[in-house]
């Protein structure tokens, strides 16, 4: 049960930052399908050419995938025009979720990899050298953003968050529950119920379409 908890919680992950998908209101034969992250954000948008912006639907009351782009490199200039958006929309991101790849490509940005410092060891006099090859925290003009790195985070988008305005919200929890045994073997169900919650869409931000 913890292993498949833990599956679970990846199957979560992935669906919140990890896809492009649209929202599903579900009937009797179709499943509900809450809308990803990527399917929401329309305001502080940076897309390649000939992407194009999903968003949320007044009318359905459901969120539409966005289109992808062409692909182009992941460059400073990108985040600090979609910060500058955002700052201008009254927005305040302060998480910069990634995938790994792009987390690299991140911490060249101020070229730190050539810093280095002492760090000498706590019960030692021998100083030790450390070559500083990532970046935690980007200090932009318009706030601070911390690198967070998102195995599951769609490896072509940078997300830009503001943590107090977006949460996943249950209908259901975690719900363990105990079914009838077949024979001698005996049945656990893990499941949950939740969905995407964004509280303001103008203050989140994506650099999207990145090579």
């Amino acid at each position: 049960m913890e292993k498949k908890a833990a599956e679970l919680k990846r199957d979560m992950e992935f669906a919140l930052v990890g896809s492009n998908q649209a929202s599903v209101a579900g009937n009797t034969t179709t499943a509900r399908r809450l809308g990803s992250l990527s399917s929401w954000l329309t305001t502080n948008v940076s897309r390649g050419v000939a992407g194009a912006n999903g968003g949320y639907s007044v009318g359905t009351g459901l969120t539409v995938a966005a289109t992808d782009g062409t692909q182009r490199a992941f460059t400073e200039t990108l985040v600090k025009d979609v910060m500058q958006a955002a700052y201008t929309a009254g927005g305040k991101p302060k998480l910069a979720i990634m995938g790994p790849a792009q987390k690299r490509v991140f911490s060249g940005f101020a070229g730190i990899a050539v810093n280095r410092v002492d760090n000498a060891p706590a019960k030692s006099s021998e100083a030790q050298i450390a070559i500083l090859g990532a970046a935690d925290v980007y200090k932009s003009d318009f706030g601070n953003l911390m690198a967070v790195p998102d195995i599951f985070s769609r490896a072509r988008d940078v997300y830009l968050v503001d943590p107090t305005m977006a949460a996943v919200s249950y209908l259901r929890p975690f719900v363990r529950d105990v079914p009838a045994k077949t024979g001698d073997a005996e049945k656990r169900v893990l499941l949950v119920e939740f969905t995407l919650c964004v509280k303001n869409e103008a203050a989140h931000g994506v650099v999207a379409d990145l090579s």
